[in-house]
This record gives C-alpha cells, sequence and structure tokens, in this order.
C-alpha cells in the first residue's frame, strides 16, 4: 500500500448502516460517523487514517502520506468496539487502477479528452482512438508534503511512471494528483498512432520501483466509433450471450462443462487482443429467457441444457453423461420470453499440445505449445488472475511482466484452444457457440519479489530496496537469487535497535551488508561478504551484530564503495 493512497476495508460492523456516511468537505477528519482507524508501525509509532466512506460492511480512508515505510497494523473502532489488528505493508509507490467493477479488474476508469468540457467515459461504445489524449484514474502514486486532508496541490510527479497498453509503451504528458479529491491520482497519456484496435486492449502501470498496478483494460477503435472485434461484443451491444462447452484435462482426470447465459447490460468477460494479456473477469450470469432448455448435440450424444432462472442455462440433472471429444457440435434453442429461437453450430478441431513453461519468473515464463488449428482456433492462457491470448501458429507466448511479477509461488496454469462461433437470435445483439479444450497444470515459479521503495544515499544515489519487514521475509531474505541488479538491494526492518547478525547462508552472490541505528546511520558495513557453500548452516560464519541497530541494507558487492558510503552516513526512505 503506498503512502498518500486511498485504502478500502471490508467486514462487519465496521460502521453505521447502509447507505453509510461520506466525507464532504475539506479539512477531512480522522473521525467519521464514529468510525476511526489506528495505524501502529512496526516501530511502535501510531498515527490516524482518514475516513472518506464509512458503513457497516465497508470503509475507504485515506493513508496519510508520512506513515512510515514497513509494516503498519490497521484497526477499526466504532462506537466503543475495536477491531483485531490487520498487518499490511506500506512503500512509498504502488499504483491501483479504478476499475467499472470497483474490483480492479476489466474495464479501467478512463476518459477520452475530446474538450475540457468533453469527457466521456472511455466504453466499448465509446471508445478512444489514436493519437487522442486520454485520462487514467488511480490512487497510489506517492506521498505529498502537503497535508492530505486539505485539496491536494496539482502538479506533475517527477518520479517515473510507465504505461503500456497491450506491449506498447505511451507518451505520458501529466502523472500526480488530482485537484478534485484527496489520494486520487490520474494519469494523462495519449494513445499511440500503432495502437492495438479492440474492445479489450490491456493496460497497465508501472511505477518507479518496478511495483505493477492491477492490469485492466481500455477500448480503442480506429475512429472512435463502437469498436468491433473477433472476441467480444460490439461496443453497441446490451443484450448479448454465450454457450460455452468446456473440456479440462489434469494428468489423468478429464472434466467436461457446459452452459449458457443470455444477459442485458452487464459488463462482458473481454478476451483481450491477440498476443497479450489481460486480467481475467468470471462468466458473468443471465436471466434472459430463450426458452425452457436448450438443445445441445455433439460427437457422443445430447444433452440439455435447462434454464436456471437469474443465473443461466447448465445441464439438467437427468440424461447421458456430458462427454465433449472434438468434433462437430450444435446447439437449438426454442425461443423464449427475451430471445427468439436460433441455431448455431461449429466444429471443434484437435487441441494443442502444451509443450512446456520455460523461463523463471525473474527472467520471464513462456508458453510453449504445438499443433492446434490455425485456421480455426486461438490459443488461450489463463489463472484466476489473468488470460491472454495467441495465434496457434505462434508456438509461444512470453507472459509479461506484468503478470509474471505478481503470480504466486505456485501457480496453477491452463493452455488451451478456442473455437468461436458467432450466431444471431431475435432479441440478441450478439451471441457466440465456444469449445474451450484446457491443459491444466500446477507449477512452481519461485517466491515472488518483495514490494520496494527508494533509498536515497548521501551522495544524491537512489537504490530501489526490497523491503523486509516481517519475521518470514527476513528470514529468506536474499537466498537463492541467482544475481542482484545494481542499484538494487533489500532493506530489512526490525522492531527495535538491538545487536542483529547476519549470515550468507544459501546465498548465491557477494553481496555488501550495511548496519544503520534507529537514526538510520551507518554504524558498520560488511563489505564483500562472500556466499557460505556449506550446506551445514552452523558452518557458517555470521556478520555484524557489534552496533546496536534498527535497520540492515544488502546490495551488491562492492556497492558500498562505488556509492562512497561511510560510518555516520545517513539514509533516507
Amino acid at each position: 500500500m503506498a503512502q498518500g493512497s486511498i485504502f478500502s476495508i471490508f467486514g462487519t460492523g465496521l460502521g453505521p448502516p447502509l447507505p453509510g456516511v461520506q466525507a464532504g468537505r475539506f479539512p477531512i477528519e480522522s473521525t467519521l460517523a464514529g468510525v476511526t482507524l489506528r495505524l501502529q508501525h512496526q516501530t511502535g509509532e501510531v498515527l490516524a487514517a482518514y475516513p472518506l466512506f464509512a458503513s457497516a460492511g465497508q470503509i475507504n480512508a485515506l493513508l496519510p502520506s508520512n506513515t512510515p515505510i514497513g509494516l503498519v497494523l490497521v484497526s477499526v473502532s466504532y462506537q466503543g468496539r475495536s477491531s483485531s489488528p490487520e498487518p499490511v505493508k506500506v512503500v512509498r509507490s504502488s499504483f491501483g487502477t479504478f476499475t467499472r467493477n470497483s474490483a480492479g479488474s476489466g474495464p479501467a476508469i478512463v476518459q477520452n479528452f475530446v474538450s475540457p468540457s468533453e469527457l466521456p467515459l472511455n466504453a466499448p461504445s465509446t471508445p478512444a482512438r489514436p493519437g487522442q489524449t486520454v485520462i487514467l484514474w488511480g490512487t497510489g502514486l506517492g506521498p505529498i508534503t502537503a497535508a492530505d486532508n486539505l485539496a491536494p496541490p496539482v502538479g506533475d510527479r517527477a518520479e517515473p511512471v510507465e504505461v503500456t497498453l497491450g506491449t506498447r509503451p505511451v507518451t505520458i504528458d501529466y502523472r500526480g494528483r488530482s485537484g478534485c479529491c484527496s489520494g486520487v491520482d490520474q494519469i494523462n497519456f495519449r494513445i499511440p498512432p500503432d495502437s492495438p484496435l479492440g474492445c479489450a486492449v490491456p493496460l497497465g502501470v508501472k511505477v518507479q520501483n518496478s511495483i505493477h498496478s492491477n492490469l485492466t483494460s481500455i477500448a480503442i477503435s480506429a475512429d472512435g466509433s463502437p469498436c468491433r472485434d473477433t472476441w467480444n461484443p460490439p461496443g453497441t451491444a446490451r443484450r448479448w450471450g454465450e454457450v460455452f462447452l468446456v473440456r479440462t484435462v489434469t494428468g489423468s482426470n478429464t472434466q467436461d462443462q457446459a452452459g449458457a447465459y443470455f444477459t442485458e447490460g452487464a459488463p462482458a468477460p473481454r478476451i483481450p487482443v491477440t498476443g497479450t494479456c489481460t486480467s481475467a473477469l468470471p462468466r458473468p450470469t443471465g436471466g434472459l429467457a430463450a426458452g425452457p432448455e436448450l438443445a445441445l448435440s455433439g460427437p457422443q450424444g445430447r444433452w440439455s441444457l435447462v434454464r436456471e432462472a437469474a443465473v443461466g442455462y447448465a445441464p439438467g440433472p437427468a440424461g447421458a453423461p456430458l462427454v465433449l471429444v472434438p468434433g462437430a457440435y450444435s446447439v437449438t434453442a426454442p425461443g423464449g420470453a427475451d430471445i427468439g429461437p436460433f441455431q448455431a453450430s461449429l466444429v471443434a478441431g484437435s487441441p494443442l499440445v502444451w509443450t512446456s513453461l520455460s523461463g523463471a519468473r525473474s527472467s520471464g515464463l513462456t508458453v510453449n505449445w504445438t499443433g492446434g488449428d490455425p485456421a480455426t482456433q486461438h490459443v488461450v492462457i489463463a489463472s484466476e488472475s489473468f488470460i491472454c491470448t495467441a495465434a496457434v501458429t505462434a508456438g509461444s507466448l512470453r507472459l509479461p511482466e506484468a503478470v509474471t511479477t505478481n503470480l504466486p509461488p505456485q501457480l496453477s496454469l491452463r493452455v488451451g484452444s478456442l473455437t468461436l462461433a458467432a450466431f444471431e437470435a431475435p432479441g440478441l445483439d450478439r451471441g457466440a457457440l465456444s469449445y474451450t479444450q484446457w491443459t491444466a497444470r500446477t507449477a512452481p515459479v519461485g517466491e515472488p519479489l518483495l514490494a520496494a521503495s527508494p533509498i536515497r544515499l548521501p551522495g544524491g544515489q537512489v537504490i530501489m530496496a526490497e523491503i523486509a519487514a516481517g519475521g518470514a521475509e527476513r528470514q529468506r531474505g536474499l537466498m537463492q537469487r541467482p544475481s542482484l541488479e545494481a542499484d538494487r538491494g533489500m532493506l530489512f526492518l526490525f522492531e527495535r535497535s538491538d545487536s542483529y547478525s547476519f549470515w550468507m547462508f544459501r546465498t548465491l552472490i557477494p553481496l555488501d551488508i550495511i548496519w544503520m541505528d534507529s537514526g538510520r546511520r551507518v554504524v558498520f558495513i560488511s563489505a564483500n561478504t562472500p556466499p557460505c557453500p556449506s550446506e551445514n548452516s552452523l558452518s557458517c560464519p555470521v556478520y555484524g551484530g557489534r552496533e546496536p541497530s534498527q535497520y540492515v541494507l544488502e546490495i551488491g558487492a562492492g556497492q558500498a564503495a562505488r556509492y562512497g558510503l561511510r560510518l555516520g552516513d545517513r539514509l533516507e526512505w
């Protein structure tokens, strides 16, 4: 969580009943409708967050810009009762893009700049066009020096920010606070002339400490007219739906699923343009009726998809087992109160073969495959958090850094082929019949990098240091890291001043280790500290522990001398 950013807490009994209470004017107080938020840093320092909205189930609040880096325990108090404290890690910057679904996935909150008085919300029906300036809204660009509870100062921030559309970088004209609201940031950028076009062009933001935002999407068309692409409902669609057939193979286990939904006005789970990735959205439910049941036929039999009110269609409880081998499929609907009769068909070819997942999280992960039918299929790659597409003929897709950075240590990945056939039906703006053949595996991809924050040295240099604030993070440190880039490091934060010893057990690279006291002044440097090759941790020498310290910085061997660091120097973060 970034200094000076907006965050949300969900729970029960947090505040007044719905519709809740909104902070309505400046200055924003530290108490709203009896709700207060206590922040206790791991060093013992106590601050208060500024509640912006309070209800029984949700609190939106502003983290003060002067909240120290490290672990902070957050607790809520309301009507004399306090919640248990929950830990969060605070860093200088960590941008989060606001989204239409308020859950951080799918279409981003972006305005198309037409004129100062005409700023329509970007959507498939009102996409941006190449060359146009758009305004992206979010929070977490970093702290400000002014008071957080007053109208924020407007001005472009000098700190590096990168925005990509698909795989293309964009030109940023402004990145900084919006004058309207505390903690709200905006990034104004121009759509590149060669931008990919579509209803779901992936949009990502990376701040200076290499923390990636949530992956979202934006709609772009050549001339600003409603977007149209192969995958997704056209921009003007209000009523749309899908009949989906899914085969998933996990080792020796095969699972077949089928269903349908027809909906009106709901956000579509849009698939990104070919060769890119974006956040995954759950398949929506749909309450529109195309008859009491749909008739599905395929190589292994016939089945009925029975309507469940307000949910969609699912296989009926009776009938032959669902077996979805490759081949020809058709679905027929008799028509109902909302959608007229229709018939759709497709031919699902043999599945592609997922051959390997190569590379590493730090250097990039690549999915490789063979086979598939380029005339009728596309490759889809997905996990719980993202979905990617690729052409069958590509043979591989390198997962972007925005995806690999945020992966869990154990990645559950699905790789498959998608066959899609559009159909028309009275009362429906867009319909599709799809067949997806997945291969699912779980693969270890290693521990993710810790969130980083800038450390400023007396000579003006800046080190981007991962923050090791908890016990497990401090114990693991830089173990098993094959390399460490220049101007990168790891900062260990401790709760109190003490004599802390470090070792190089299972550390693969030599390091400079720098101890600092509670005032952040250097008290000891172990330069060119060698790795310990022994598998017996007890035989590894220990370093430091000579002077009381509260912070320890690890950087590459020789870097302390390059920076000219000396005893007594004070570091800033």
